[in-house]
């Protein structure tokens, strides 16, 4: 990689930091949560997974209106399938828009417990026809993003307050031998 496109990546990287200083401002958080039960299948044994999507909100602290979300749901992103060669962001970009065009604020979606593979069921969705849609399609993404946008904005209902704790971090380096 030619050093002066990393140069670039970083100037733009202190840049948005920059803003995003600039624009900051006060908010309240709540944390909710919603079980989606019938949206997660284990596709090895055993079958154990987490069916809780969890959310924190941001509200301004003047009025009711959101500053942003955050959203944790355990499915891997990858209902297009193996045979899929295109770069997407498959059904998380359905979640993220359905939620977007909902609270008018920055959505982030954060993969959360995946485990062995967790999968959405088989032949959960059906055309206009009747007929069953293809599990690794971009309809059964984009219908299967919505249903768990669809769930997030029941966590988000039933968001309560928190108090968010500063964040702090030490760092220290330790060396550990290995032997083979």
């Amino acid at each position: 990689v030619d050093p002066r496109y990393i140069d670039h990546v970083v100037e733009r990287v202190v840049a948005a930091v920059r803003q995003a200083d600039r624009q900051a401002a006060p908010v309240r958080a709540g944390y909710g949560t919603a079980r989606l039960e019938g949206l997660l299948a284990d596709s090895r044994l055993p079958e154990v997974y987490d069916d809780v999507l969890r959310v924190v909100t941001f509200r301004r602290s003047e009025g009711d209106q959101f500053a942003g979300v955050l959203l944790q749901w355990n499915c891997h992103p990858e209902v297009l399938g193996r045979g899929n060669r295109q770069i997407t962001a498959d059904f998380p970009a359905a979640t993220v828009s359905y939620l977007k065009k909902r609270y008018h604020c920055p959505i982030v979606y954060f993969s959360g417990a995946v485990g062995g593979l967790m999968t959405p069921p088989e032949g959960k969705y059906v055309n206009e026809s009747g007929g069953v849609l293809a599990d690794e399609s971009f309809e059964s993404a984009r219908r299967y993003g919505e249903e768990v946008g669809q769930g997030a904005t029941r966590a988000i209902a039933a968001a309560e307050p928190i108090e968010l704790t500063p964040l702090a971090w030490r760092v220290k380096r330790i060396a550990v031998p290995l032997d083979n």
